[in-house]
């Protein structure tokens, strides 16, 4: 499977921390790439600049907009 776009992200994103926990991007990583049943190919393929792997950067920019449309908010640093 490809990676989903960032839009799909938007929505599994304020899916999964629906539940109340706290989430940190790297274990919200994780649960995104497991729900997306993303191969180990699809989690290995990086971004043009190599800085990080794609489903990930994707996880980063969804919190981003996430946190300034003020649809989540930060615990603490990182979570």
């Amino acid at each position: 499977m490809a990676i989903p776009s960032f839009n799909e992200y938007l929505k599994a994103t304020l899916d999964t921390v629906a539940d109340g926990d706290s989430w940190d991007a790297q274990r919200l990583s994780e649960t995104l790439a497991d729900r997306f049943r993303l191969t180990a190919a699809d989690r290995a393929e990086l971004l043009p600049s190599g800085a990080r792997p794609r489903y990930r950067d994707r996880v980063l920019w969804a919190l981003t907009y996430l946190f300034r449309a003020s649809l989540m908010t930060k615990v603490s640093r990182g979570v």
